[in-house]
C-alpha cells in the first residue's frame, strides 16, 4: 500500500478559524496524523511566504560548518552536544556513532532560554537549579564568529517553521477535540520558549564501508518534542 503525503497551503492555515473550522482542513490533518494505517505522520505545507529565500540563505551554510577554523568554540559537550556543533556523538545504531551527519543546534526563539524563562515566570532559584541538572535543555545559543551570517539565517528559518507549526497545531486541536481528546497544542507552542532548530550537513559517504552506510539510518528513538518541522533538500 502506498500512502500519499497530504498537502495543504499556507493560506488555508492562515484563514483557519477554530470557532468556525474548515471541515476539509481538519479532515486533511486527520489523514496526516490520525490513527489509520495510511497516516504517515507527515503534512506538507506549500506557499509559505519568504520560505524559498530563507531556505536558500540557510541551507548552503551547512556545508561550511565542518571547515570553520573556530568550530571547537561552538562544541558544547556539557549539553550532550544538543547546542552548537555535533558530529560523531549520536548513535543511530547501538554502538555505532553517526559520522554521516553533522548537526548545528540552536534556539530560534531566544538567545538565552534560561534568562528569558526567569524574566517571564520568576522562580530564579528553581530554574537555575534545573539548568545545572539539565544543561542540555537550558544552555544559551552559541554562534561561530567566522560565519556571522549563520545566526540571522538560522533564526529566520526557525521562526518561520515555528510560526507554521503553531498554525498547524490549531487545526490539530480541533481534530483532537472532535475525537474526545482535550489538547492545547497551539497554546503550548505559543508559550514555549524551549524551541530547538537543527541544521544538518550530510557528509560524502560514497567511500565508506557498508556497515558505516547502514548506520546512517535512524532506528527507533524518542524525541522530546511536540512538533517537528523540516526544510527538505528536495523540491517536488
Amino acid at each position: 500500500m502506498v500512502a500519499p503525503i497530504v498537502t495543504i497551503s499556507y493560506n488555508e492555515l492562515v484563514s483557519f478559524d477554530s470557532d468556525d473550522p474548515d471541515d476539509n482542513l481538519v479532515l486533511k490533518v486527520g489523514e496526516s496524523f490520525g490513527s489509520n494505517l495510511n497516516c504517515l505522520g507527515i503534512l506538507a505545507v506549500t506557499d509559505i511566504p519568504n520560505f524559498s529565500s530563507q531556505r536558500q540563505a540557510l541551507l548552503p551554510l551547512a556545508s561550511k560548518l565542518p571547515a570553520l577554523p573556530d568550530l571547537d568554540a561552538v562544541i558544547r559537550s556539557e549539553t550532550l552536544f544538543s547546542t552548537g556543533w555535533s558530529h560523531g556523538k549520536e548513535c543511530l545504531v547501538p554502538g555505532r556513532p553517526d559520522v554521516a551527519k553533522g548537526s548545528f543546534y540552536g534556539n530560534p526563539r531566544t538567545e538565552s532560554f534560561l534568562k528569558d524563562l526567569i524574566a517571564r515566570d520568576g522562580q530564579a532559584e528553581l530554574w537555575n537549579k534545573l539548568a545545572i541538572q539539565h544543561p542540555e535543555f537550558y544552555a544559551d545559543n552559541v554562534w561561530p564568529e567566522s560565519l556571522p551570517i549563520l545566526r540571522e539565517a538560522f533564526k529566520n528559518m526557525g521562526q518561520t517553521l515555528l510560526h507554521v507549526g503553531v498554525l498547524v497545531a490549531a487545526v490539530c486541536d480541533v481534530y483532537c477535540h472532535r475525537h474526545g481528546v482535550e489538547t492545547h497544542f497551539r497554546d503550548t507552542l505559543l508559550r514555549s520558549l524551549n524551541c530547538t532548530g537543527r541544521l544538518l550537513h550530510y557528509f560524502d559517504m560514497s567511500e565508506r564501508n557498508s556497515k558505516e552506510k547502514d548506520a546512517m539510518w535512524c532506528g527507533w528513538h524518542n524525541d522530546h518534542v511536540s512538533r517537528t518541522c523540516s526544510v527538505l533538500f528536495v523540491i517536488y
